[in-house]
């Protein structure tokens, strides 16, 4: 009996984190030409930001997935952000995130959790 419920436990510990925070959540993109639109943009465990972004209008409508030779950005509403750039060989997404210091902020691009690049805002 102890072995039958720590096996349920273990199961019920690799299974529910794998399925806590998947699906569409409220973002944006942002095409080549310089158009926002908002709709619901997914969020997936997986980590594939760099590779495509799947996103649709309204809930009913089928999703559209884009490259990042398709978009400049996508993100998500009060979320993660995410820019079209050029790393090294190929265009990937790249999540960029604002550091606001009492001197100048500084946009810092992230990749495998690590500061690639910085730039001023202004």
């Amino acid at each position: 009996m102890p072995k039958t419920c720590l096996l349920i436990f273990f199961l019920m510990l690799w299974y529910l984190p794998g399925h806590a925070q998947v699906g569409f959540r409220q973002g944006y993109i942002v095409k080549n030409n310089g158009d926002t639109l908002t709709g619901l943009v997914f969020y997936g465990m997986n980590g594939r930001f760099s590779e495509a972004c799947r996103f649709k209008r309204f809930e009913i409508i089928r999703e559209v997935t884009y490259g990042p030779d398709d978009l400049l950005a996508f993100g998500f509403r009060n979320g993660r952000h995410f820019e079209s750039r050029h790393d090294g060989k190929r265009k990937t997404f790249i999540e960029c995130t604002v550091k606001a210091s009492n001197q100048t902020p500084r946009v810092h691009f992230l990749t495998d959790y690590s500061f690639t690049k910085k730039q001023s805002l202004w």
